[in-house]
Order: C-alpha cells, then sequence, then structure tokens
C-alpha cells in the first residue's frame, strides 16, 4: 500500500506522522507511572511482546494480555479479507504489530499521543503498511468512512465521554465496520463513585496525581445503548477455572460494537 492520501504532506518525524500539535500533558503522567509500574521496556523486550519473560515485571498481566491478542488476531484471521484496522493508543506498537503479523494483508494505523512510545513503536516494528500516528483523536483531520476495524485495548478508560468517543469513531469507520473494545473495565452505576476513589488512592500512594485528570471509569449503561456483542466473558465456566489454575486469562470482556445503519 502506498501511503494514504490523508497522509500526504503530514510532518513525519522518525516514522511518526505528527496529525496535530505536540502536547505533553497526559505523556508526562502516563510515562511516570508507567515506569514506577514496570511497564516501559527497552526496544528488544518490546520486540517480543506480548512474550516475556517469566521474571521480567507484570509477567502475570503480559500472559492475560497475550490470551486476549490471541483471540482477537484470530477473529480478524478468519475474516480472510484485506482490512484497514485502527488501533486507538497503541502505544508501543506491540498489538499493532501482533495485528500485522497475523494478517499480513491488513492495512494498520496505531494512533497514540504518547510520541516517546510512537517513536519506539517506529523504531522497533519496521513493516510495509503499518503507520504510527500521532494525534489528538478529537482534533486530527482523520478519514470519514475509512475504517473497518477500530480497536481499543486496554485504552478506553483514557477517554472522559464514552458517548463521544463512540460517535467520533463511527465516523472513521465504515458502513459495515465494527469497534472492539479489549482490557478494560466497566462499572455498574453504583460501583463508579468507589472504583474512583480506589484509583485516586492507587495514584496518590505512586505519587503519581495527576493521572487523576486522565483516568476515567464508565458504567455499563453507556455502552449497553450500542447493544454489543459479547465476544469473550470472563464469566464463564471455563475462564473462571482457568483463572483458578492461575492460567491468566483476562478479567475483562472483550465487546463489539457495529457502526448503526444510516
Amino acid at each position: 500500500m502506498k501511503q494514504p492520501d490523508f497522509l500526504h504532506d503530514i510532518e513525519l518525524v522518525q516514522g511518526v506522522y505528527l496529525l496535530t500539535p505536540e502536547s505533553r500533558n497526559f505523556e508526562n503522567a502516563y510515562l511516570h507511572i508507567r515506569e514506577k509500574e514496570g511497564w516501559l521496556l527497552d526496544n528488544n523486550s518490546v520486540s517480543r511482546l506480548p512474550q516475556v519473560e517469566k521474571d521480567e515485571p507484570n509477567w502475570n498481566m503480559w500472559k492475560m494480555r497475550q490470551h486476549s491478542s490471541t483471540r482477537f488476531c484470530n477473529y480478524l484471521k478468519s475474516k480472510n479479507t484485506e482490512l484497514s484496522i485502527l488501533e486507538i493508543g497503541c502505544g508501543n506498537g506491540w498489538f499493532s504489530n501482533a495485528i500485522k503479523t497475523t494478517c499480513p494483508t491488513a492495512n494498520v494505523f496505531g494512533i497514540d499521543i504518547n510520541l516517546t512510545e510512537l517513536k519506539q513503536a517506529s523504531e522497533v516494528f519496521k513493516k510495509e503498511n503499518i503507520f504510527w500516528l500521532y494525534a489528538n483523536l478529537f482534533e486530527a483531520n482523520l478519514p470519514k468512512k475509512y475504517f473497518d476495524v477500530i480497536v481499543l485495548n486496554a485504552s478506553v478508560q483514557y477517554f472522559d465521554c464514552f458517548e463521544t468517543l463512540i460517535q467520533r469513531l463511527f465516523v472513521m469507520l465504515k458502513e459495515d465496520g465494527e469497534i472492539h473494545i479489549i482490557d478494560s473495565p466497566f462499572y455498574a452505576k453504583e460501583e463508579i463513585t468507589q472504583a474512583g476513589s480506589r484509583s485516586l488512592k492507587y495514584f496518590e500512594a505512586a505519587d503519581a496525581l495527576e493521572m487523576k485528570n486522565y483516568y476515567h471509569h464508565h458504567a455499563w449503561d453507556e455502552v449497553e445503548k450500542y447493544a454489543p456483542q459479547l465476544l469473550y466473558s470472563p464469566n464463564k465456566f471455563r475462564n473462571k477455572f482457568l483463572s483458578v489454575l492461575r492460567i491468566y486469562f483476562s478479567p475483562f470482556y472483550w465487546l463489539a460494537i457495529k457502526k448503526p445503519e444510516a
């Protein structure tokens, strides 16, 4: 695939297309807490993700994400067609790379407002037809009716308004397009306040209080209005049983939302 039309005349810096002006507020807060948690990895480690050695930080969480990514990539592969896929909040690019590896004919776009990790993605994952985009999703001139699939892998919680987010994504989806939400929590309405308090205590303890401005808790009611398809449930007996055996399947749902007919 040649360079997409919407990226013509866009500044390219170290393999990253800059669609909107740089803003480091979120990035600085995010990298600060991720470094404390052991999520920031060198290029060699990133190149192997989601595979990690058992003695590496967050091994159990990476095993969980390995299961989730395999399920999703196999789902895309079963479509057996060339797809344009956008990952929202791609970070260091490991998941976009997993998609491209499983679906080599796909055109994959990873978007984030974390320029540091986007540059790492560009450096580590050098493949044709995979594009790294720095952009504020709500300010960038992204194409309409362009993507077959948009996926948010552990990233929906970084958007403050779920309704605004979904409506924005619908604009970019083709008429039969799909939004997929993976490895993110949703709560009953009565749980939101308590969940917010837990997060605030966590950020305070981690000396990362600024993250309270960027981490949000969404209610099931916000999702259910879109009649999502449930493609994975942690509540199935098999998945609960595997978790008891310390086989790290995700505790979160995998949801698919179809673009409504015009």
